[in-house]
């Protein structure tokens, strides 16, 4: 069982694009998943970056020794960034919105001064928002660019509100009011951002990245595969 997560989208080396859920959890505490084949330890830069973004955003962060892992994709990615940003701040303050995030895909690089950047080209994040709304999510939080124009062809992808902020905080402040502006329900429960993340197995992660892969391209790098690959770059 996972109850502090988020979700984010990344692009294969193909051209496919992969669903990944940051999740974290407290060292006292057993945690099965963080311990099995499909979990991938985030090294130790990019917490360190994002422990100093959540720092000087006067967000929260734990005081307790914690673990923080992905299940799904191929590697961390600086666009993971700000799906582990709101993992981390989420075990400091256990807030009202963490139940949400089933809805919620973060598609971002957060820098150490809590400003966010762009993840990739707007046209490159319209094909990840777009995979984001197959799958039945209702948010994607991206970085706000210099330049308005940025979003054009990206806001107004059926199904999904792109949301734009300019550094973590804003990120923050909108998710404290997601409460009261709930997305209805999508149809299909059964597809990742329906809060299957709460009883996630092997069977869910690869009907994921099924889903968001097609044809199931780069089965290889694969951590659902026969063959794990090896966790030394995560």
């Amino acid at each position: 069982m996972i109850d502090t997560f988020a979700w984010t989208v990344t692009l294969t080396g193909s051209g496919g694009t992969e669903l990944a859920m940051i999740a974290a959890s407290f060292t006292a505490a057993a945690d099965p998943v963080a311990e099995s084949v499909l979990a991938y330890p985030v090294s130790p830069e990019p917490r360190n970056r994002v422990r100093a973004g959540l720092i000087n955003s006067d967000a929260g962060y734990p005081n307790d020794p914690y673990r923080l892992y992905r299940l799904g994709g191929s590697g961390h990615r600086p666009p993971h960034d700000l799906a582990v940003a709101v993992t981390v701040h989420q075990l400091a303050l256990d807030p009202p919105w963490r139940g949400l995030l089933d809805h919620v895909v973060f598609l971002a690089e957060v820098g150490l001064d809590g400003r966010l950047r762009p993840s990739h080209p707007p046209h490159t994040l319209r094909t990840m928002i777009a995979a984001a709304a197959r799958l039945e999510f209702r948010y994607a939080l991206i970085a706000a660019g210099e330049n308005t124009d940025d979003l054009d062809g990206i806001e107004g992808i059926e199904g999904i509100t792109v949301v734009a902020h300019a550094d973590l905080r804003g990120v923050l402040d909108w998710l404290e009011a997601l409460p009261n502006h709930q997305p209805a329900a999508a149809a299909s429960p059964e597809l990742p951002g329906m809060r299957i993340a709460h009883n996630l197995d092997p069977a869910r992660i690869r009907g994921g990245r099924a889903v968001l892969d097609g044809s199931g391209s780069d089965a290889d790098r694969s951590p659902t595969s026969s063959t794990p690959p090896s966790k030394d770059n995560c």
